[in-house]
């Protein structure tokens, strides 16, 4: 697990290794063990290898200061942690034995050894024992389509001296990021934004993307958009390659929609497959040279993860958990306790108070890059800083199962929507009774008036509906909402499966992704989310929505698969409120009434000219006097208005640690 960085001049200028320095050194969190550098003249061929301030001792003598010598137009750069091969064998940017390809690369390929000994058998031969290596072989052997063969998650720059090409990857899912601009003549690359804005471009906001944001909390990524018009992001399931002066962006992988709920397996048989599946996924995501802790947060998901680990590990599971005592909903501690009394694991608590959300705002704002849109992000910080704290650099989370296994409520109108539309009628009067029949009135009316408006409404419709309505416009600008969400595609399959297909490859998970790297990678620590291996998400997606979800209850096969592997109180449980706080809800009025205050009434927010301040102070009085429903629309006011005090009021040089 890494942070990468680099700078492509096609034109030939030599490359500014003063902004490559910054670059690198502004990630310094994302990989404290190692610093390294290549300079590549792409014309004459020559290359010089450097160091850094942290490049291990035994390697600087073998290398050069960070100087353009050779007036290199080419420059890769990589900051590493250090988690397989923990020798100076893993330091980075590498190259095969012929220097004609270099990688810096950050993430991790579970499956590298099954591809180490694939390779060797084709005659590779290996001087480390890390994934980077056979990301080098597997590329050399198969070009581009090394990465069709890897389970992981990635982000890495590639450059293949014997094409003169610059090719770059990420993962299929977006758990890695990575970041570009291109100027007509210098391409930059990186891990996190930060990296490009240091650069003389690149700072113009793309007000679209706050519009989507603001009426819609998952939007933090669109297509290629992010919150800065020249900056791109690299979408997950792509690929970039940059030769003969085009950049050209691919696609390389995407969920095999004509297979969605195809399965002929019967239930048990998808039950015994499931628990095969997810136990492989663990086992794989536990491969490491250092210790491995988890999240847990006493739902279904992390409990499973932390189960199964414990299973195949000797020695107990170190997990982290964040909670708070009211409500007591938010309270986890019973649960994990149920955990601890059944496995064998060694828990660490936190419980975030109203102060330090407030005195950690503005940093958690500069390490996320984007707005805290919620304060789910902040919980998470703290479980990152627990987790450090122990020592812990790998963490496993279940990240990704929500989206899978139908663990959001939305879900269920589709699953209910997709009943009636396919004919189903005594299915869905037997299940539709059970999932009312716990709801007061006013909840029972929405859920009838949602499943039925779902079940004559097209998906694209529904979204269009719900970003033009849902919320209130309180930003000055306005747009054409036709445009906003054109890839949301209404696919050839149900409602459930089309819903859950844009959950993880459009509007959701790359959000939720975002906030685990960026808390994660604060503390230096490696997160990895087993749920999202892709064999495991195709498969689940094959399988019938029955196994998934019946009368409401959602993930049926998950919670059939880890019987006797997670205690039945936690499979029974139906009362997780997912990775919530009360920040929302009672904090805003309460203990952070004031912060509020002090943010919204500033002068900054009141002159910025970006939301319209006399609707939000409206909104703000009906929030006080009982609406508890603006709450969240008011977090990401005030989110935003902290962001722009980081990333548009201060100079670029605050940017730097």
């Amino acid at each position: 697990m890494c942070g990468i960085s680099g700078i492509f001049d096609i034109s030939g200028k030599p490359v500014e290794t003063g902004l490559l320095k910054k670059m690198t050194s502004v990630i310094r969190h994302r990989g404290p063990d190692d610093e390294g550098y290549i300079l590549i003249n792409t014309k004459t061929n020559q290359t010089l290898s450097c160091f850094g301030d942290d490049t291990v001792p035994e390697l600087k003598e073998k290398l050069s200061p960070l100087k353009n010598e050779i007036a290199a137009n080419l420059a890769l750069s990589n900051r590493r942690l250090a988690v397989l091969d923990l020798s100076a064998k893993g330091h980075q940017p590498m190259s095969d034995s012929q220097q004609s390809v270099w990688l810096t690369y950050n993430g991790e390929i579970y499956n590298y050894r099954e591809l180490r000994l694939e390779l060797s058998d084709k005659g590779y031969s290996f001087k480390t024992t890390t994934d980077t290596e056979v990301i080098i072989n597997a590329y050399l052997e198969w070009d581009l389509e090394c990465q069709t063969r890897f389970r992981g998650m990635w982000a890495f720059a590639l450059w293949d001296d014997r094409k003169k090409r610059l090719f770059c990857s990420r993962d299929r899912f977006g758990i890695k990021p990575l970041y570009y601009l291109f100027d007509g003549n210098t391409f930059l690359f990186g891990s996190e934004l930060k990296q490009l804005l240091l650069s003389d471009n690149g700072s113009e906001i793309n007000e679209k993307m706050f519009y989507r944001l603001m009426k819609m909390g998952s939007f933090l990524y669109y297509n290629d958009e992010t919150l800065f018009t020249q900056i791109k992001t690299l979408p997950h399931s792509h690929f970039l390659t940059f030769d003969d002066e085009n950049i050209q962006v691919s696609r390389y992988y995407d969920l095999p929609i004509a297979k969605f709920e195809s399965s002929e397996l019967t239930f048990s048989q998808a039950v015994e497959s499931y628990r095969d599946r997810l136990t492989e996924s663990v086992k794989l995501h536990l491969r490491s040279d250092i210790e491995v802790g988890s999240c847990l947060s006493g739902g279904l998901d992390s409990s499973a993860i932390v189960a199964l680990a414990a299973r195949m590990t000797g020695q107990p599971i170190r997990t982290f958990t964040a909670y708070y005592s009211e409500p007591a909903a938010m309270d986890e501690r019973k649960w994990v306790r149920v955990l601890r009394d059944n496995l064998r694991i060694e828990s660490y608590e936190i419980s975030p108070r109203p102060a330090d959300f407030i005195s950690d705002f503005t940093r958690i704002t500069h390490l996320q890059e984007y707005p805290l849109i919620g304060s789910s992000p902040l919980s998470q910080y703290y479980v990152m800083k627990l987790a450090s704290e122990q020592g812990i650099k790998v963490v496993l989370d279940g990240q990704g199962n929500d989206e899978i296994n139908i663990g959001y409520a939305h879900s269920s109108y589709r699953y209910f929507a997709d009943l009636l539309s396919s004919g189903r009628f005594k299915t869905f009067v037997s299940q539709f009774g059970n999932y009312l029949k716990t709801s007061d009135n006013k909840s029972r009316r929405e859920k009838i008036a949602k499943t039925l408006l779902t079940a004559v409404l097209p998906e694209s419709v529904r979204y269009g509906l719900e970003i033009k309505h849902y919320l209130p416009n309180i930003m000055t600008a306005d747009f054409d909402t036709s445009d906003l969400i054109g890839n949301l595609q209404d696919l050839p399959t149900s409602k459930l499966s089309t819903f859950l297909y844009h959950l993880i490859m459009t509007i959701y998970l790359q959000t939720l992704l975002h906030f685990e790297d960026r808390n994660s990678m604060a503390f230096s620590i490696e997160s990895r989310v087993p749920f999202l291996d892709h064999q495991l998400v195709e498969f689940l997606l094959s399988l019938p929505a029955d196994y998934k979800i019946e009368g409401g209850v959602s993930k049926k096969l998950h919670r059939e698969g880890m019987k006797g592997i997670v205690p039945a109180a936690i499979l029974n449980r139906n009362d997780k409120v997912n990775f919530a706080t009360p920040a929302e809800s009672i904090w805003l009025r309460g203990e952070m009434k004031e912060f509020v205050r002090s943010v919204l009434w500033s002068s900054s927010f009141r002159q910025r000219g970006f939301f319209q301040t006399e609707k939000v102070y409206r909104l703000y009085d009906r929030f006080m006097k009982g609406r508890s429903d603006l709450g969240g629309l008011l977090w990401k006011v005030v989110a935003c208005e902290i962001w722009f005090r980081q990333f548009t009021d201060q100079p670029q040089e605050k940017l730097l640690p």
